[in-house]
């Protein structure tokens, strides 16, 4: 028989087990809704408006990431305490997380049904909130389905667990791929970072332009006219990741080219590298930028 102070470590034990568990659970679900949306968001786009957001992808991929093997291992840890009859099937700390966690996926489901049938009444595409619809309840419903038969169970054993466990690692495998199909390679994410720094230096470089313009009635000659006159640093007209300048050329009195290299392309779909401006869409490797200053516009 265990005396007071081993009940107690055994309740503290578990008790920070199934909060772990409940927090990692929190983490996939958000995680794989997140993913599921955006992919959603990005097959089903919605004209001119811009529901697809990568960084919101790559969030719920690092959720995901994180929360899945957690929240795979403590469990298995618990049920294997289990069957080893290190811990009761009647134990309360188990029993009050587990209807508690049952109720977290309940509230999560209904909170979500309510925003996806407000979206639907709203106008967005119907096949596109059927699809998130679908994706909330087999999320929450897999949860609860799983948890209800894991607090009604009277054995010991795990059976008719394995086909859970196969489930859940095919879903978040499978999640997990399509994010990453849809978001790029870490190493494509670090090239279109470096590329939307580019971007800015060059809209940057495009303003500082226009204001010479305005005070001298004509465009420079070349950028080192800008660095003449202190208006840009000569830190400022070169990519300093791959040390090559940007190159300017002015065309007419109020017309002039900007060029730059390239890491990826961006020219076939807004992203958040160049802000979501289609004046500054590129192809991959040298690509030039025709601006005209806003006096001459129409």
């Amino acid at each position: 028989m265990q005396n007071g102070s081993g009940n107690f470590s055994n309740n503290a034990k578990y008790s920070f087990l199934y909060l772990l568990a409940l927090l990692s659970l929190f983490f996939v679900i958000l995680g794989a809704g997140q993913v599921l949306f955006q992919i959603i968001n990005n097959l089903l786009p919605e004209e001119n408006i811009r529901n697809f957001s990568i960084e919101v992808l790559r969030f719920g991929l690092s959720f995901l990431l994180v929360g899945s093997p957690v929240l795979f291992f403590t469990t298995r840890t618990i049920n294997a305490d289990i069957k080893n009859e290190k811990y009761s099937l009647d134990g309360g700390v188990r029993r009050w997380f587990t209807y508690f966690t049952i109720l977290i996926a309940s509230v999560i489901a209904v909170i979500d049904l309510v925003f996806g049938f407000y979206n639907f009444l709203s106008g967005e595409l119907t096949l596109r909130i059927s699809l998130k619809i679908i994706t909330i309840l087999f999320l929450s419903g897999f949860t609860i389905l799983y948890y209800t038969k894991d607090i009604m169970r009277k054995d010991l054993k795990l059976r008719n667990f394995f086909l859970f466990d196969v489930i859940y690692i095919i879903s978040v495998a499978a999640t997990f791929i399509a994010g990453i199909f849809f978001s790029g390679s870490p190493a494509s994410a670090r090239h279109e970072r470096l590329d939307g720094y580019v971007i800015r230096e060059l809209q940057s470089i495009h303003w500082k332009l226009e204001d010479y313009f305005q005070k001298n009635n004509s465009l420079p000659k070349s950028l080192e006219t800008l660095v003449d006159e202190k208006i840009v640093f000569p830190g400022d007209l070169s990519d300093e990741k791959n040390n090559k300048p940007y190159q300017y050329t002015r065309e007419s009195k109020n017309r002039y080219q900007l060029c730059a290299e390239f890491r990826v392309r961006a020219d076939e779909k807004p992203s958040e590298a160049n802000n979501w401006n289609p004046d500054w869409q590129h192809g991959k490797g040298q690509h030039c930028f025709q601006k005209t200053v806003l006096k001459y516009r129409s």
